[in-house]
């Protein structure tokens, strides 16, 4: 009898002779590869479609710049936390996050520069977890009051 089967040996799906025994056994199991494959790729699409989209509704453009501050806030638990950390990707709304915390999209935290000065973010996604680093995403709630928040002067507010 001949099962179309996930083969160790070629590294891909092949018609091998096998028992109904067998086959079960290897169609779960190619079943399995299979979901773990197709979930892989529907995640890099989806981040690609995000970051896609990120640029196009960006409303002024990133500077590769990094910024010491601190961040205060409530993690995924609901456990306070005051960390030192970094921003990078800077720019008059918002930032990148590198923390040691697991946050939830739509949380806030209050971040800190170095002149003391506070303002309020909501993270808006994250964008990476690796290590126990997570990087998120972050967007001033009143970014009016916070203009020079990085002590840098932006170009004017449009990308055009």
């Amino acid at each position: 009898m001949l099962g179309c089967l996930w083969s160790p040996r070629t590294g891909d799906f092949g018609d091998l002779p096998v028992g109904p025994a067998q086959r079960s056994l290897s169609e779960a199991s190619a079943l399995l590869l299979l979901k773990a494959r197709l979930g892989w790729a529907l995640k890099a699409m989806s981040t690609l479609i995000l970051d896609r989209i990120s640029v196009i509704k960006r409303r002024t453009k990133r500077f590769a710049l990094t910024a010491p501050l601190k961040v205060s806030g409530k993690d995924v638990q609901s456990c306070a936390f005051n960390l030192t950390s970094t921003a990078s990707n800077l720019n008059r709304y918002g930032a990148t996050l590198n923390l040691s915390r697991d946050l939830s999209v739509d949380s806030v935290v209050v971040l800190e520069n170095n002149r003391h000065t506070r303002a309020s973010a909501r993270v808006v996604a994250q964008t990476s977890a690796v290590g126990g680093v997570y990087r998120y995403g972050v967007e001033f709630l009143e970014p009016d009051n916070v203009e020079n928040f990085w002590g840098i002067t932006f170009p004017s507010r449009s990308l055009n």
